[in-house]
């Protein structure tokens, strides 16, 4: 049985037997869409639990052809996770503390580099706050780092922090990975000294651009 709606990730798309097509055309010119199991009890199918492709044509009646997307076929890009841990000084006024934290959401959703993005409570450590930037390649990488967006956060936000740790994961394969990471670092740190300086009033930092990194 074909249900009336097919729910994908992105969006909802009306297939024969709703009440958005006329006499079961589709009004719609969408070739192809991968969704996930579909609703309203699904095929019945093996596959029925797996991402499928459902195909139809526009303006023609639907042609059902379902195809499961094997998990072997699933694209995987690399690219690098960026975090930061915060744990803030006890004096930091409340109301500077949410002004840093809006900066950091700023920074997902302006800088362009960044593709994805998470800012909110650390939970399961000796911190308080973090963020997470996702970004596709070292380039992107140092465009996020070198963003007057950045800096700005970098102003207002480290004079409240006491503890930091900047870490990042990656599953590109180049063996200088790591080695180029570092040097974006470094590079910042010592093309801004009051920058270093900020680093440096932390009562911790670990990370990428210090000796320990």
């Amino acid at each position: 049985m074909v249900p009336n709606r097919v729910v994908g990730a992105m969006f909802t798309v009306t297939v024969a037997g709703s009440p958005d097509v006329d006499d079961g055309v589709a009004v719609r010119p969408v070739a192809a869409v991968v969704v996930g199991a579909l609703a309203d009890g699904g095929t019945g199918e093996p596959c029925a639990t797996h991402p499928q492709v459902i195909s139809y044509n526009y303006r023609k009646k639907l042609k059902r052809r379902t195809r499961c997307i094997l998990p072997s076929e699933r694209k995987r890009t690399a690219v690098i996770y960026h975090q930061i841990r915060l744990a803030m000084r006890p004096d930091a006024p409340k109301h500077k503390v949410d002004e840093a934290l809006g900066l950091l959401r700023r920074m997902g959703q302006e800088i362009d580099a960044v593709e994805h993005w998470a800012v909110g409570r650390d939970i399961g450590g000796d911190f308080d706050y973090g963020a997470l930037f996702v970004v596709k390649d070292i380039d992107a990488y140092r465009a996020y780092m070198h963003a007057p967006l950045h800096r700005q956060v970098d102003e207002i936000g480290l004079p409240l922090v006491r503890d930091m740790i900047s870490q990042d994961l990656t599953d590109d394969e180049d063996p200088e990975i790591a080695d180029k990471i570092r040097k974006i670092h470094a590079d910042r740190f010592a093309g801004d000294p009051a920058l270093a300086a900020l680093i440096e009033g932390l009562g911790s930092y670990e990370g990428s651009g210090v000796a320990n990194g």
